[in-house]
This record gives structure tokens, C-alpha cells and sequence, in this order.
């Protein structure tokens, strides 16, 4: 089996800690020959805890290297959308963190500038990409739960000073539209709105209840999607939630499905319910996806514009 050889630009706590465990477990499939970071040691740091040979002095000379057919962006935010296109006018296919851009404007911007390259680019919604998020889409689409009537979606935890997404510093000083409401909220917002489609309306509230979670950490919004379903949205990173509830769920005339972090449950009103595991990793297989899209010229299954909706619903919820 033919290797994927991927360059990382950003070897951050993303890198470190969500994908590194992952792409351990794919060497037959995928080989980083090279990382880069703006500090390098950063990045040399990361070079030994995954055994990779080429370190870089930074992100430009990487995008020159021959050895790597595609490219991992694991950037802060607002640096997203110049080095997509960094990459793609370097000829490397590439693949960077959601959300794609700082907000909805630029978005638009980078999706029509990167229409002009013939080179795959992806958005890493490992949310899109966990299988039983698959699954509860497919229940959805396959009419398990006959037709939606309502919809909720909730993402409520308390971020204390000791988090370490809480720690960095474009965080604490985003430059990006609706910190972490936004940031962590595209995850959610995919999930519905590949279910649901966009909202045709919103009437949202927002507020500020920590004052070190700039710009916004709580947000409530009504929703109404295509043929009159109705939606309710919450969302806090200052309040604690002390039990578990889906991330979604919707509400059937012959069911309900609902979205955990790492399962997905089908209730339907007559009949046993039923309860699906992922088997393995969103982050797994979002590069497995990347793998086949860039050697094997695979279709992307999640396009930049499907990412921008996800920044767009929730850039309508925090404006």
C-alpha cells in the first residue's frame, strides 16, 4: 500500500494531542516526512515524540519540499486562510483546521480563491468524518425517525484557567469571530445542518458571563429550518452541566435520534432502541479520507463550502 507523505504545518496541542495518537496507529497508510511550526523548537519537539526526520525552518520551506504529497494545517484561526492558499499555490493539496476562516467574509473569499486550483482542499471536520455521526446521518436520511418535528442542539462545559485550549493565546485574544461559542460550535452546527440543511431562521441571544472568555461564551438561539422545523440552540463555556446530554437531538414522527461525543442512539417509538459505538476515531478517518482523496483521486466528501455554512450558522447565532 502506497503511503501518503504528509507534511504538518503547526505542531500545537491539536497536533499533539488529537492527531499524533491517531496517525500512529496508520503508518502502513500515512508517513509525516516533515513538520514546521514558527518555533522551531516546537516543532523539533515534535519531530522526536513522532520519530519524523525532517524538521523545517519554517512553514515556506516545507511547501518547497518534494517529498510531501499533501499538507496538514494545524494553525491558529485567523493565520487559516493565507496558508491554504500559501499551500495550494505551492501545488500541495491541503488540508487545515475548522473553521476555515476568521469569519464568514473571508471564508467567501478563500473558497473562491481556491476554486481556481485544480488541488484538493479539505476541512477537517472530524465531527463530519466520526462514524457513528455517519450513522446517525444515515438513520436520518434512510427515514428511521419518519419526519423531523424538533430539533435541539446543546454544548454547555465550564472552561477553567488550567484548560490548556483555554491557555493559548489567540484564544484569550481571538481575532476571529465569536471565540469559542464559534470555534467549538461548527462541530455541532455540522451535525444539524447536514440532517436539517441551513436555518432559515435564527433569533438569537448572546452574553458574556466569564469576562476571560472574550468575545462571547453563552449563546441561546431559536431556530426554524426548510418545512417549518423548529430548533433551539445553547450553548456555554462558563456554566457546568452535571450529567450528560446529547449534543443533538431530533425529534420524529416515528422516533428520535440523538448524538453523543462518541455514540449516537436510535428511539424509535415502536420497536428496540438502538445504540451505535464508533469503532474508531473522527480524526482517523478525516486522514484516511485525505489519504484517498490525494493519492487515489477520491471525491472530497466534505467541501470547503459545506465548511463555510457551519461557520455561517454560527456567525449568525453571535451576530
Amino acid at each position: 500500500m502506497k503511503k501518503l507523505r504528509l507534511g504538518i504545518i503547526g505542531t500545537g496541542i491539536a497536533t499533539r494531542d488529537l492527531y499524533w495518537p491517531q496517525l500512529k496507529k496508520m503508518r502502513d497508510k500515512i508517513e509525516i516526512v516533515a513538520v514546521a511550526n514558527r518555533r522551531k523548537a516546537k516543532a523539533a519537539a515534535f519531530a522526536r515524540l513522532a520519530k519524523v526526520k525532517k524538521v523545517c525552518e519554517n512553514g515556506e520551506e516545507l511547501l518547497k519540499l518534494k517529498e510531501v504529497d499533501g499538507v496538514m494545517l494545524s494553525l491558529p484561526i485567523p493565520l487559516a486562510a493565507q496558508w491554504v492558499m500559501k499551500a495550494l499555490r505551492a501545488g500541495k493539496p491541503v488540508m487545515c483546521e475548522k473553521p476555515l476562516a476568521s469569519h464568514v467574509a473571508e471564508g467567501r473569499r478563500l473558497v473562491k480563491a481556491a476554486a481556481k486550483f485544480r488541488l484538493p482542499f479539505l476541512v477537517a471536520e472530524n465531527y463530519f468524518f466520526a462514524p457513528h455521526i455517519v450513522q446517525a446521518r444515515r438513520w436520518f436520511k434512510q427515514g428511521a425517525i419518519g419526519r423531523a418535528h424538533l430539533a435541539e442542539a446543546s454544548q454547555v462545559g465550564r472552561l477553567t484557567p488550567d484548560n490548556k485550549y483555554y491557555n493559548t493565546s489567540w484564544r484569550q485574544n481571538p481575532k476571529f469571530v465569536g471565540g469559542f461559542v464559534v470555534d467549538a460550535g461548527v462541530h455541532v452546527a455540522n451535525i444539524l445542518r447536514e440532517m436539517l440543511g441551513m436555518p432559515v431562521s435564527i433569533q438569537a441571544r448572546h452574553g458574556l458571563m466569564n469576562p476571560l472568555l472574550k468575545p462571547v461564551d453563552t449563546a441561546v438561539a431559536a431556530l426554524q429550518f426548510k418545512g417549518g422545523v423548529c430548533g433551539s440552540w445553547r450553548s456555554s463555556f462558563s456554566a457546568h452541566q452535571p450529567y450528560q446530554v446529547p449534543m443533538v437531538r431530533i425529534y420524529g414522527s416515528k422516533g428520535t435520534i440523538e448524538v453523543f461525543y462518541n455514540h449516537s442512539r436510535l428511539l424509535p417509538l415502536k420497536g428496540k432502541a438502538k445504540t451505535f459505538r464508533s469503532p474508531r476515531n473522527g480524526f482517523y478517518e478525516q486522514f484516511l479520507h485525505f489519504r484517498d482523496v490525494v493519492l487515489n483521486g477520491k471525491k472530497p466528501a466534505f467541501s470547503p463550502r459545506q465548511a463555510l455554512q457551519d461557520l455561517e450558522f454560527m456567525e449568525r447565532i453571535v451576530k
